[in-house]
């Protein structure tokens, strides 16, 4: 989701109105991993190898504002060059503003959504959510 609280809010009434009576919104919510919450940072690497051969790695510096509840990925892509050298490529920083599940939960009552259901997955880093559209008589289906 996006990374101000108004504008998340702003989407799921778009989703909410977007969707016929009875219909069934279906998102998960990545949620930040503990550890990277307690230091407000963590660093890692991963490495791949294309069909030519070429090694790349992306180096992911994780930095989490647990006042504003922002976690930014800053994610550099590189290649390798030689066993030892490894040239820049590319860099993106992607920040979103996570959302505690009783949050969430709230947000989307307030847009209109009935039968919410959340569940954890992906060793809880991730909060799958249905939720569904109540009819016009106010009941949902």
């Amino acid at each position: 989701m996006l990374n101000e609280k108004d504008k998340q809010v702003l989407i799921l009434e778009k989703c909410f109105n977007t969707l016929k009576d009875g219909g069934l919104l279906i998102l998960d919510v990545f949620k930040p991993v503990k550890y990277v919450n307690k230091k407000k940072e963590y660093n890692e690497v991963t490495r791949f190898r294309t069909p030519d051969n070429s090694i790349y790695i992306v180096k992911t510096r994780h930095t989490i504002d647990t006042e504003k509840q922002l976690h930014t990925f800053h994610f550099i892509y590189c290649k390798r060059k030689d066993n030892n050298t490894y040239e820049d490529m590319a860099s993106i920083d992607i920040t979103y503003r996570y959302i505690f599940q009783s949050e969430l939960f709230i947000m989307l009552e307030n847009a209109g959504f009935t039968d919410i259901c959340m569940t954890d997955i992906y060793n809880g880093n991730t909060l799958f959510v249905s939720a569904k559209k109540r009819d016009v008589g106010g009941k949902s289906l």
